[in-house]
C-alpha cells in the first residue's frame, strides 16, 4: 500500500488586501468539497489546523495585515521546525507575507528559493501601486523593499533575497514592479497561453533543476489567476491569455525534488465567481499533483 501523506493545512479567511468579498471563503469551500476524494485516492490527507481569521471588516488595512501575517507566520514557522510539509489556502495574495516570513524565520540562513506562480508580480509598494490594494505588494514586503509603514507589517527579521525569487507565468504587471525585480536580480519567466506548451514545460523543468542544484529547500505560492479566466473563472483578478489548466498540471508534475519542498500556498480562489466548480476542482487537482507526483 502506498504510504499515506499528511499535509498540515491552514485556511486564511481574509480579503483584507482586496476590495471585494470572495476569497475569504476559499478554505471553507475546499474543506467541505466533495472533490477531495481525488486526494484520498492518492493517500493524501489534509490535516486542517485552526483557521487564521480576519476579524475586521477593514479593507487594505496595514494593521490587519500585520496581525494576519503574524498569525500565519506562527503556523508556518511551527510546521517547518517540526519538519512537516504545509499547505496554506488563502485568502488574497497578501497572505504570502506571513506564509514565507514564517518559513524564513524557521530556516534562518539555510538556502531557500520561492517559486511565484502568478499572472502578476505583486511587487508594488504603497507609493507605486495604482490601486492601493495590499495583495499587489507582498513581494516588496518579503524582500524588505517597502516603505516603513509597509515593512512594519512584516513579522520577522529574515527576508527573501531577490535572487532567490523565481517568477513563472508573469504577464500582467507595471513597469515599477519589473524594475524592482530587475534591480534585485530576481528570476522572471514570462509565460502566457500563447507560448508553446513544450517551451513552458522546458522552462519550468530547467528552473527546477537550477533550484535543486542551488538550494536546500524551496516553496511554491500559486495565485489562481495564473490560469486563463475562460477555463478558470473563480478568481479575484482575472487576466487574459493565461496558462491552460492541463499545461500547468503537467508542469507541476515535473517537480521531482519533493524532499526539498517546504510548503505550498494557493491564493485568490473566489468561489462566488466560479462556474460548474471548475476552479474548485482545479485547485484540488493542483494540490494532488504537487504532493504526489
Amino acid at each position: 500500500m502506498k504510504e499515506s501523506i499528511i499535509i498540515e493545512t491552514a485556511g486564511v479567511l481574509s480579503d483584507n488586501g482586496f476590495r471585494s468579498e470572495g476569497s475569504r471563503h476559499a478554505a471553507e469551500y475546499i474543506r467541505n468539497s466533495k472533490y477531495l476524494d481525488v486526494l484520498e485516492k492518492q493517500n493524501i490527507s489534509l490535516h486542517w489546523n485552526e483557521d487564521v481569521i480576519n476579524s475586521s471588516s477593514k479593507i487594505n488595512s496595514l494593521d490587519v495585515l500585520k496581525d494576519l501575517s503574524l498569525k500565519i507566520s506562527n503556523f508556518t514557522y511551527r510546521e517547518v521546525k517540526k519538519h512537516n510539509q504545509f499547505l496554506i489556502i488563502g485568502g488574497d495574495h497578501s497572505t504570502a507575507v506571513g506564509t514565507w516570513a514564517g518559513v524564513k524565520k524557521a530556516l534562518k540562513s539555510t538556502s531557500f528559493a520561492l517559486v511565484w506562480m502568478d499572472a502578476h508580480m505583486d511587487a508594488h509598494t504603497l507609493l507605486s501601486s495604482p490601486t492601493g490594494n495590499l495583495h499587489g505588494m507582498p513581494v516588496s514586503i518579503l524582500t524588505n523593499n517597502g516603505e516603513d509603514a509597509l515593512q512594519n507589517t512584516y513579522p520577522s527579521d529574515h527576508f527573501v533575497k531577490g535572487e532567490d525569487l523565481y517568477f513563472f507565468g508573469s504577464r500582467d504587471f507595471e513597469v515599477e514592479e519589473e524594475d524592482l525585480l530587475c534591480r534585485m536580480g530576481s528570476n522572471v519567466f514570462k509565460m502566457n497561453a500563447r507560448e508553446n506548451k513544450s517551451a513552458a514545460v522546458n522552462v519550468f523543468k530547467e528552473m527546477m533543476e537550477e533550484i535543486n542544484g542551488k538550494y536546500d529547500y524551496f516553496g511554491i505560492t500559486l495565485d489562481m489567476d495564473l490560469f486563463d479566466p475562460f477555463h478558470v473563472p473563480g478568481v479575484n483578478s482575472p487576466s487574459p491569455n493565461g496558462m491552460l489548466p492541463e499545461d500547468i498540471l503537467e508542469i507541476l508534475s515535473k517537480i521531482k525534488i519533493k524532499n526539498k519542498l517546504i510548503g505550498f500556498e494557493i491564493c485568490e480562489f473566489n468561489p462566488f465567481k466560479d462556474t460548474e466548480h471548475k476552479t474548485e476542482k482545479l485547485l484540488i487537482e493542483c494540490i494532488r499533483t504537487v504532493f504526489s507526483s
